[in-house]
């Protein structure tokens, strides 16, 4: 079946939403006590205490880069996307994985700080059935939408593959670009 350019361009599209916005398996709940406390439940609380996470934990629009959770999401999200690029494009387009793993290699040294701290949040602040829901949510939407380019042509993916290490740098990719996120992280107290 002939891919049109409307369908190459919904192909991209899907991967630039999946690059852009982190996933979970169902709908998540923020509240916020009266005492600040913070917490995440997939049951619905009372009405009006509560404001809808979509999914990967960020709110409706832009995340909440301020918010720890909501940060390591994000941050979590990426590292899935950066790491299955490469190996979409080491199966799909083989001759571009030496520059692709140099991008991820790359991507991975300059947010490790944020990395190794958001496994810390997610489990400090996360019940494990959030935290399973979450990574199946995150692997699902991801699959999706690289199993949309994997039906795209062999050149579509050979080029999407070509720009993978250019977009590694971009800013909205680039979790240690944001302050607000990096703040959040990094000052980050454990509660336990």
């Amino acid at each position: 079946m002939p891919v049109t350019t409307s369908r190459r361009r919904a192909l991209y599209l899907a991967l630039g939403l999946a690059a852009a916005l982190p996933c979970a398996a169902g709908p998540l709940y923020k509240t916020v006590g009266p005492d600040g406390k913070i917490t995440f439940s997939d049951i619905p609380p009372a009405a009006g205490t509560t404001q809808p996470v979509r999914a990967g934990g960020s709110s409706p629009g832009a995340v909440d880069e301020s918010d720890p959770t909501t940060a390591s999401m994000k941050v979590a999200s990426l590292e899935v996307i950066v790491k299955s690029t490469y190996d979409f494009c080491q199966r799909h387009a083989p001759a571009t994985a030496p520059a692709v793993a140099e991008a991820r290699d790359a991507w991975l040294r300059r947010n490790a700080e944020l990395a190794s701290r958001k496994v810390e949040i997610l489990h400090d602040r996360l019940s494990d059935t959030q935290l399973h829901q979450f990574s199946a949510g995150m692997t699902q939407e991801n699959l999706h939408a690289l199993g949309l380019m994997s039906q795209a042509p062999a050149a579509d993916q050979l080029k999407w593959c070509q720009d993978a290490p250019g977009k590694f740098v971009a800013y909205e990719i680039n979790p240690v670009d944001h302050p607000a996120l990096v703040a959040a992280i990094l000052g980050y107290k454990p509660r336990h």
